[in-house]
Formats: C-alpha cells, sequence, structure tokens
C-alpha cells in the first residue's frame, strides 16, 4: 500500500522507500534519501527521482512512499 500521492512533488533530502518495500522497518524508516528530483512523467503525472539507497547505491525511483511512524 501507498500512502503518499506519487502525483505531488518530493523534496531532495526526503526519506523514501521503493513501492515494492513492503516490510516493517522499510514502511517506518524508508530506505533510501532523495538526491535529486529527475521530472514528471507526462503520461501519468508522477515524479522520478534519483535516490541513495542506506547500502550507498544511486539509483532511479519513479513510484515511492514516504515513511510511516
Amino acid at each position: 500500500m501507498i500512502s503518499h500521492n506519487n502525483q505531488t512533488a518530493l523534496e531532495v533530502g526526503t526519506r523514501v522507500r521503493h513501492r515494492g518495500q513492503q516490510y516493517p522497518e522499510a514502511i517506518a524508516r524508508g530506505t533510501a534519501t532523495i538526491v535529486e528530483v529527475v521530472k514528471q512523467h507526462a503520461v501519468d503525472g508522477t515524479w522520478e527521482y534519483l535516490v541513495k539507497t542506506d547500502a550507498g547505491e544511486i539509483k532511479s525511483w519513479n513510484i515511492v512512499d514516504t515513511p510511516i511512524s
């Protein structure tokens, strides 16, 4: 389940998780931090981000969610 509306842009520095990460720790704390807002997709209005994962990898993610505390 995704609680964040992905047609609303998030800011650089926001903690997020990928839509497929549905385990308790990811939901509570996120698994990456946005380092760049890349673009809004014309087809569906969702935003694409470059994120730095907790493992130090830079990845391109589209559908994300923010931690739920």
